[in-house]
């Protein structure tokens, strides 16, 4: 489910798509333009200044990375996949994923606020589960306000399991945050005992880019 596009003479980008009806979730890759070595870049995506303004509006800055390091990953980082949600050719969220070793890490779902409570985040995330292949492993609140119950409850819908015995520290995205302590949620054939430090170690180095922090046993 792959197509490319021309824009012009000079650039060509090309689109993964994942539609479902009137919902299409894609990727624009970076294409080198030949004739004078430089790049269409993700990050100057029409839908990308909106993807932005939501990630800022939806997530304070302790739950996601400095915006001028988001545009790099976006760009140039072959692990993270930041994809963009459209239906009926109207921007409509955002869903952020990682390729880690043995799974799919997902760091970031947001849908517009003039769209929530129509089902669109469940349309997205069960979209994204049939197509992704592999397992798939989030981070969420633990279960001690009424919103992260919920949260958790929505994505148990989505058949998502909480491993609650195994407390995830997530590192801070900046120096001048403090470590969250979390919970991981998974979807797929992962074993808490079995993958869980495994799990833990590939999204502290590969998307935060450390091994400070470990979790408890």
């Amino acid at each position: 489910f792959c197509l490319s596009r021309g824009l012009g003479d000079v650039y060509k980008r090309q689109f993964l798509w994942i539609k479902q009806n009137d919902l299409c979730i894609f990727v624009t890759y970076n294409l080198k333009n030949k004739q004078n070595g430089t790049y269409t870049r993700k990050n100057e995506d029409p839908y990308y200044a909106e993807a932005e303004r939501l990630m800022t509006d939806a997530f304070p800055p302790e739950e996601r990375r400095p915006l001028d390091r988001q545009r790099q990953y976006t760009d140039h980082n072959p692990l993270f996949h930041p994809q963009v949600v459209v239906e009926n050719g109207t921007f409509a969220g955002l869903f952020n994923y990682w390729t880690l070793d043995g799974f799919l890490y997902g760091e970031h779902l947001a849908t517009c606020p003039s769209l929530r409570g129509g089902g669109l985040g469940r349309r997205i995330l069960d979209t994204f589960i049939r197509h992704a292949g592999q397992p798939i492993v989030l981070e969420v609140e633990p279960p001690t306000t009424d919103i992260a119950t919920r949260r958790i409850g929505f994505y148990r819908r989505c058949g998502f399991r909480l491993w609650e015995h195994r407390t995830y520290i997530q590192p801070p995205y900046a120096a001048d945050l403090s470590p969250l302590p979390l919970l991981l949620m998974v979807h797929g054939d992962l074993d808490e005992e079995k993958d869980f430090e495994h799990i833990c170690h590939e999204i502290h180095t590969k998307v935060y880019g450390l091994l400070l922090y470990t979790s408890d046993a």
